[in-house]
């Protein structure tokens, strides 16, 4: 039986997000730590997150490359095109659970539903490779590692 990206996605389903990682050098990229929290064998010096980021690695970890939009019933909340303001707005996903997710072929775009009615939306746009990042997105769990794009291309892997 062939795996794929939307099979292992729902895997985030009820799942709740402790930490966002948003903003900085890195934006409009972002991460979202979820599920249980795993002591990490050499904690993080990074002063920007939480000591308990720096302590912990996510049982599982959402990381967003590509395009995104954030919103909630009939209001855009925030856009990977915004500034770093749109950060926080991200931020408040934390201490939400996923209720729903929706993964659709052939790009993997994703639709994410949260517990306040809010909607995390992905648009694989990263088509070909690229100067820096081709991934659209990426799921880590428990071990394992699944990365999308660019493209329709997909693979799974030993999470590093």
């Amino acid at each position: 039986m062939t795996r794929n990206p939307a099979d292992f996605l729902r895997g985030i389903i009820g799942q709740t997000i402790w930490h966002v990682n948003a903003g900085g050098v890195t934006w409009p990229s972002f991460s979202l730590a979820l599920g249980g929290k795993v002591p990490r064998q050499r904690p993080l010096k990074n002063p920007a997150v939480s000591d308990e980021f720096r302590e912990n690695a996510g049982e599982m970890a959402f990381l967003v490359w590509s395009t995104w939009r954030l919103e909630m019933e009939d209001e855009i909340v925030a856009t990977s095109a915004q500034s770093d303001l749109a950060a926080s707005k991200l931020e408040e996903l934390k201490g939400l659970s996923v209720e729903e997710v929706v993964c659709i072929s052939p790009a993997w775009d994703v639709v994410v539903r949260f517990s306040n009615a809010r909607i995390l939306r992905l648009f694989c746009d990263h088509l070909a490779p690229m100067d820096g990042v081709d991934t659209n997105w990426e799921l880590c769990v428990r071990g394992e590692q699944l990365c999308v794009g660019p493209g329709a291309f997909f693979e799974f892997d030993a999470a590093i």
